[in-house]
């Protein structure tokens, strides 16, 4: 158990000493890695998009160590968990107290399909495959690259009506575009930047790129953007770089 945080390991041993028993644990390998979000459905304002991950599990509960926290009486400390499994997400109720449905039927353990309501509590989430093609919006997807090591885009931005430098991560990118994590809303639906990209493994490459969509996110109590980036212009020694690192990542 010394891959799921100790808080959480507390907090479903307090719910019951079994319930962890027969059920898989967080470290995942061979996963198959299609995308696929959780969407929170809010009744006011944006709902809130989660990008499940395609190695680990995603919990969900009150306590705020979850990956996806949610309040309530009826909501125990660690209610929930989806886990990717080769081809599939399945969801486990980890003994909550209220328990879960999916698509208005009590449920255990169940293999996620597309579109899945599920009810937890007071809360309504979606569970939703991303369509390759619609990862980047439209941009290709050839040699798409999940980037295991740090890699990370910097661009000069306007904040608060100064000009600065900012950064964000590069959680997946491909010869056409990339999807950044942004921890400041800077960035917005049809903005041209130009910016460098660099990690251990790939050497500065220089774009100008167009936002082709933004989501909004929140993650332990913090608001992160997820933004689409479509690769607008790279100089040749660039695209040869991302070219190179992105056929090596695929051997």
């Amino acid at each position: 158990m010394k891959d799921i945080p100790s808080k959480l390991l507390s907090s479903i041993m307090k719910n019951g000493k079994s319930i962890l028993r027969g059920l898989p644990r967080r470290e995942v390998k061979d996963s198959f890695g299609r995308p696929a979000v959780i969407i929170c459905e809010k009744i006011q304002g944006k709902s809130s998009v989660y990008n499940l991950p395609n190695n680990n599990e995603f919990f969900m509960g009150r306590n705020p160590e979850n990956n996806l926290c949610l309040t309530g009486d009826d909501i125990s400390d660690v209610h929930a968990k989806i886990r990717p499994e080769k081809e599939n997400y399945m969801l486990y109720n980890l003994a909550s107290k209220s328990g879960l449905t999916v698509n208005w039927g009590k449920t255990l353990k169940r293999r996620l399909e597309h579109k899945d309501k599920i009810k937890i509590g007071s809360y309504s989430l979606i569970f939703e495959f991303v369509k390759e093609n619609e990862i980047f919006d439209g941009v290709g997807m050839k040699k798409t690259k999940y980037t295991s090591s740090p890699m990370t885009l910097k661009l000069l931005a306007k904040v608060n009506d100064k000009l600065e430098e900012v950064s964000g991560t590069v959680e997946d990118i491909n010869i056409n575009g990339a999807r950044i994590e942004m921890q400041k809303e800077v960035l917005h639906k049809g903005n041209i930047i130009e910016a460098g990209i660099s990690s251990s493994e790939l050497q500065l490459i220089e774009v100008i790129a167009q936002v082709i969509w933004e989501r909004v996110s929140e993650r332990n109590g913090k608001m992160l953007y997820d933004i689409g980036l479509q690769f607008l212009e790279m100089d040749e020694k660039s695209r040869n770089r991302l070219k190179n690192y992105l056929e090596d990542k695929s051997v």
